[in-house]
């Protein structure tokens, strides 16, 4: 596929974190009923469960889905098939990780071929931070979390972007923990107006720059 400059790289963007769902997805009703399999959870894979995520709570369920919306903006999962299994375990129940793990392959492939050789070298900036969550639906056992995030993507090769969405985490609960059962499709902003600075900064000095400050934990 062409490389068609910023405008493709946003719709590569919005897959690789917030589309990433199967074309027979549907969504939940506001409503949410527990599911008799909603613990069948026998095997997850070791997590912290002594902070807020671990919450029987809409705050925990909130927490839990910005983690992991935020984890989809991870630069490793452009290179690493190690990373992006590593990363579906963790995200996701196992009826959900047979369904996940192919679109990640799919997705972060096509993104990390996109970029090229800036994937390759480690030179990429991708974060995602979440700005404020709506919960849109909870019970016990399951929830729905709507989350307003940023998005940044640049390469020393292209000018940097930011993409503001709404993205959807469908979670449940089970091992003890908030897990996502499925991500919603993203929708557009809300946007704000950005000032544009006098002096914009070169790719490569952005890149460099970003990569001298580490991420806050989740």
């Amino acid at each position: 596929m062409p490389v068609l400059g910023a405008a493709l790289l946003v719709f590569a963007l919005g897959l690789a974190v917030g589309r990433l769902t199967a074309p027979s997805a549907v969504s939940e009703p506001t409503t949410i009923a527990p599911r008799p399999d909603a613990s069948a959870d026998p095997a997850p894979p070791p997590v912290e469960t002594a902070g807020p995520s671990a919450s029987r709570t809409k705050a925990g369920a909130a927490r839990t889905a910005a983690q992991a919306l935020s984890s989809l903006a991870d630069p490793r999962l452009l290179s690493s098939p190690q990373a992006r299994r590593t990363a579906v375990a963790r995200i996701a129940p196992p009826n959900y990780r047979a369904e996940l793990a192919p679109l990640f392959e799919r997705t972060y492939g096509y993104l990390g071929d996109l970029l090229g050789a800036s994937a390759g070298r480690g030179q990429v900036v991708l974060r995602m931070t979440p700005v404020g969550y709506r919960v849109e639906a909870f019970s016990a056992t399951r929830a729905s979390v709507a989350v307003w995030q940023v998005t940044l993507l640049a390469t020393p090769e292209r000018a940097p972007i930011a993409a503001w969405s709404t993205s959807r985490a469908e979670l449940v609960w089970t091992g003890g923990r908030w897990r996502v059962e499925r991500f919603g499709v993203d929708t557009p902003g809300p946007v704000p107006s950005v000032t544009a600075p006098e002096a914009p900064v070169a790719a490569g000095d952005f890149v460099a720059s970003a990569q001298g400050f580490s991420p806050f934990p989740p």
